[in-house]
C-alpha cells in the first residue's frame, strides 16, 4: 500500500478478529512498479500475481495510470507466473486483456517480454459471486458485493482456483504460530528486495 495512513489503521492494536494483520504476513508501503522492477534486478521470479481492486482511474486523462497502460506492464508480466485481476469495472479488465495481448504481438516489445505476455493467453474473464459478503478477499470486493456491484474475475492459465476471504483467513489463522516466517522475510532484506527464508 502507498498509504501510510491506511497501513497505521490496519496496524492499529484495537484490530482483533477478522480484521486483525495475521502474524505471518507482512505489510509493506511500497510503490509497486518499483517492487516489481526490484524483483526483475534480483532475478526473482513470481508465482502468482493478484491485482484486487486496482484504482481504475475513470477520468480519460489519468488514463495511463491504469496498469495496463502504465510502464510497469512489461516488468510486470516478465515476472513470471499467473496473474489474476478483479475488479467491479468491467471496462478496466478489457483494457487490461487487450493491453497484453497487445504487448504479445508488438515487435517492438523485447522478445522475453513478448514471449511472457503471450504465456498469460488466453485470459478467462468470468463474473465472480460470492455466497457472502464475508467470503470477499478484500473490503473492496465485499463493500461492491454488498452493494449489488458485479464483481470480475480476469484470470491467466494456471491462475489460482477462485477462493474466499474467509478460506485464506482461516488458512492464515491456522499459520497463526509462523511469526518467525514473518520475521525472517522481513530480516532478509537486502536493498530492499526480499529474501526467501
Amino acid at each position: 500500500d502507498r498509504s501510510g495512513d491506511r497501513l497505521g489503521r490496519r496496524l492499529g492494536p484495537h484490530k482483533t478478529g477478522k480484521d486483525a494483520v495475521p502474524p505471518n504476513a507482512l505489510l509493506l508501503r511500497a510503490e509497486l512498479a518499483t517492487l516489481w522492477r526490484m524483483l526483475q534486478m534480483s532475478g526473482r521470479r513470481v508465482d502468482h500475481h493478484l491485482l484486487l481492486y486496482p484504482n481504475p482511474y475513470p477520468k480519460p486523462r489519468q488514463r495511463g495510470r491504469r496498469w495496463h497502460f502504465h510502464a510497469s506492464l512489461p516488468l510486470l508480466l516478465a515476472l513470471g507466473g499467473s496473474l489474476e485481476v478483479r475488479s467491479n469495472w468491467l471496462p478496466y479488465l478489457l483494457e487490461f486483456r487487450a493491453a497484453v495481448q497487445a504487448v504479445a504481438a508488438s515487435p517492438a516489445a523485447p522478445p522475453h517480454v513478448r514471449q511472457a505476455a503471450a504465456r498469460k493467453l488466453p485470459f478467462g474473464l468470468t463474473r465472480a459471486s460470492l455466497p457472502a459478503a464475508e467470503d470477499g478477499l478484500t473490503l473492496f470486493e465485499r463493500k461492491y458485493w454488498t452493494s449489488g456491484e458485479g464483481l470480475y474475475r480476469l484470470a491467466s492459465p494456471g491462475a489460482l482456483e477462485p477462493v474466499s476471504g474467509r478460506v485464506v483467513r482461516q488458512y492464515l489463522e491456522a499459520l497463526g504460530g509462523r511469526r518467525e516466517v514473518a520475521r525472517a522475510a522481513a530480516e532478509s532484506c537486502a536493498d530492499g528486495v526480499a529474501q526467501t527464508p
